[in-house]
């Protein structure tokens, strides 16, 4: 079986989960974070008070302190300190800075001891470790994100079709905020790519001929370990939407707008949760008057699920995504789901059961989603109790990290099938 060794200096959870499945099988050489955490050592920090914020960070049971190397700590804290101050610039900095000297102990770990067959390491990090490999180190890549060659395209397209909104852009091909200059090579150098989203697959298969796996998002254990769940929105009054993400049009948010304006017969609040590094919420509220919407900012995770209750429906209009988490955390909360083609929403199957998926890039399928949503209040409670359904049927992170190494080991054992494998 071959053995692999993942660099993972954020805090993912797909990572994390298919490290604790290599691990459990036996097949994990080590694991390379930063400010990530055992159980029980979450568990020392609670008995502290020092928890809050740490749910994100805190890791599957079956990686233990031996398989860890933690680095970068320092950085990863002037990251957050800068990104709860709005500093965006400040925060991408010290998250390379992180990344980097996270890299240089994954590096060490590969010339070592435990000499790994395979490297597993997310895209978009701006570390360069891939170039570190020898040749007997096969590289997996993990990709949150679509291909980044392919997503500035999409975005530089919308720019061009939509110039109101092109300065809340993110991956555009000029002023790189989060793109990685080493996203080609890196994708060039890769025996696999383990994609979270056939949409996201899609973008790879376009230009690269390499083995995929295509492996949705799971849902968070404390929400599947639930039997009860609080929904508080009343029939009565406006239709409750909630979008939870980065304030940008990467996120399809004009069209939101736009949409929501155009259904002036309708009562429609909108809830937006997240970072606005763009300053793009007081411009849209300034293009769009008639749109009732409350901006909340940021919120920790479990505040957010406390929020998910007293709505009808999650917004997600994304013109170029991966795979929305959230959306599976809307499904484990009840809470029926609007989403464009390019979430992740098709691969939840949500679609006429727990919601509705429509085209990304325009406000009128969104405003068709919105009115049917609005003027039916059995559909409504129909996709609600469906949701939580097909929340239980996606599964938990074990489940989704032992289905990835298993997997890897199919298509590493032995290489030379460029076929792409669902799970």
């Amino acid at each position: 079986m071959p053995r692999t060794a993942v660099y993972n200096p954020g805090s993912h959870p797909a990572l994390a989960w298919i490290a604790a499945a290599l691990a459990g099988r036996g097949e994990l050489a080590g694991y390379a974070t930063a400010l990530q955490f055992t159980s029980q050592e979450r568990a020392r920090l609670a008995a502290l008070g020092l928890d809050r914020g740490l749910g994100a960070r805190t890791l599957p049971h079956s990686l233990s302190r031996p398989d860890l190397n933690r680095t970068g700590l320092l950085a990863d804290l002037a990251a957050t300190y800068a990104k709860r101050r709005g500093n965006v610039l400040g925060e991408r900095r010290w998250l390379t800075r992180r990344n980097r000297i996270v890299a240089d102990t994954f590096t060490s770990m590969l010339w070592g001891e435990r000499e790994p067959d395979v490297a597993l390491v997310p895209t978009n990090t701006q570390s360069g470790v891939h170039r570190h490999l020898d040749r007997a180190c096969r590289l997996a890549i993990y990709t949150p994100l679509p291909y980044l060659p392919v997503l500035h395209r999409l975005m530089d397209g919308e720019a061009v079709s939509n110039p109101r909104w092109s300065t809340y852009l993110q991956f555009r091909s000029t002023g790189r905020l989060e793109s990685d200059p080493h996203a080609k090579d890196e994708a060039a150098s890769a025996a696999v790519v383990v994609a979270n989203s056939r949409f996201t697959a899609s973008t790879y298969s376009q230009e690269l001929d390499k083995p995929l796996i295509v492996a949705p998002l799971a849902i968070p254990p404390k929400l599947l370990a639930r039997t009860e769940v609080q929904r508080e929105a009343d029939a009565r009054g406006p239709i409750k939407l909630l979008f939870a993400g980065q304030m940008s049009q990467r996120k399809g948010l004009s069209y939101l707008f736009e949409a929501i304006e155009s259904l002036r017969t309708k009562a429609v609040a909108l809830t937006l949760v997240g970072p606005d590094p763009l300053k793009m919420v007081p411009e849209l509220a300034r293009a769009y008057p008639s749109v009732e919407m409350s901006y909340v900012g940021s919120l920790d995770q479990e505040s957010l699920w406390a929020l998910m209750g007293a709505h009808h429906a999650l917004v997600f209009p994304s013109l170029a995504e991966g795979y929305g988490n959230v959306i599976n955390e809307a499904l484990a909360h009840g809470l029926p789901v609007i989403a464009s083609d390019r979430t992740g929403a098709v691969d939840a199957g949500l679609h006429g059961r727990a919601g509705l998926v429509f085209s990304a890039g325009s406000a009128d399928p969104i405003a068709g989603a919105i009115d049917f949503i609005a003027g039916d209040s059995q559909t409504r409670r129909d996709y609600s109790g469906e949701a939580r359904t097909l929340a239980t049927s996606l599964g938990g992170w074990d489940s989704y990290g032992d289905a990835v190494a298993v997997a890897l080991a199919a298509i590493l054992r032995p290489l030379g099938d460029t076929s792409e494998a669902v799970i």
